[in-house]
C-alpha cells in the first residue's frame, strides 16, 4: 500500500479495502484495531488523508476503522468508511441495519435496486456498486452487450 501511495502521490483518490481471515481460528488471533491503526499510520506518513475510504465486507475491520477515526477526531482530516455488503451473493440486510453505520454502502451489482438506493439516501448515505467477474461472465447477455 506505502508503494500505491507513493506511486500516486497524492493524485488519486485510493479505497484502501480491508480483508480479514476466513477461518476462525485465524480471525481469534487477528488484531483489528492494530490493523486499522497501521493503515491509518502510514495514510499520516504518506499524507493521504482526504484522498482514501476504507472498506471492507468485514463488520470487526469497519468498527475498529470507526473507532480509529472518532478517537483521531480533529487530528487529521475525515476518511469515509464505506461498508461492503453481499459477499458469495447473499441477500442485503433490513434497510435498518445496511444504513446504520458508516458513510456508506458498496453494494453486488445482483442486489442494487431504486430502492436500495432511496434507502441509501434517504439516510445520507453514499452507495456504490461492486461486480464480482463471475457474476459478470456467467451472464452471456449482459456481456454480449457490453462488446
Amino acid at each position: 500500500m506505502e508503494e500505491v501511495f507513493d506511486l500516486f502521490d497524492g493524485k488519486v483518490f485510493v479505497n484502501v479495502e480491508l480483508k480479514a481471515p476466513r477461518s476462525d481460528e485465524y480471525m481469534a488471533m487477528y488484531d483489528h484495531k492494530k490493523t486499522m491503526y497501521a493503515v491509518y499510520n502510514l495514510v499520516t506518513r504518506s499524507n493521504m488523508h482526504g484522498k482514501f475510504l476504507i472498506s471492507s465486507f468485514c463488520p470487526y475491520i469497519l468498527q475498529a476503522a470507526e473507532e480509529v477515526r472518532n478517537e483521531n477526531i480533529g487530528q487529521t482530516s475525515h476518511f469515509d468508511i464505506i461498508y461492503l455488503y453481499n459477499p458469495e451473493n447473499t441477500p442485503l440486510p433490513d434497510p435498518d441495519v445496511y444504513t446504520a453505520y458508516g458513510d456508506g454502502v458498496n453494494v453486488s451489482a445482483n442486489h442494487i435496486s431504486q430502492e436500495v438506493v432511496d434507502n441509501c439516501r434517504r439516510k445520507g448515505k453514499k452507495v456504490g456498486v461492486w461486480i464480482r467477474t463471475k457474476d459478470f461472465h456467467e451472464n452471456d447477455d449482459f456481456y454480449n452487450d457490453m462488446e
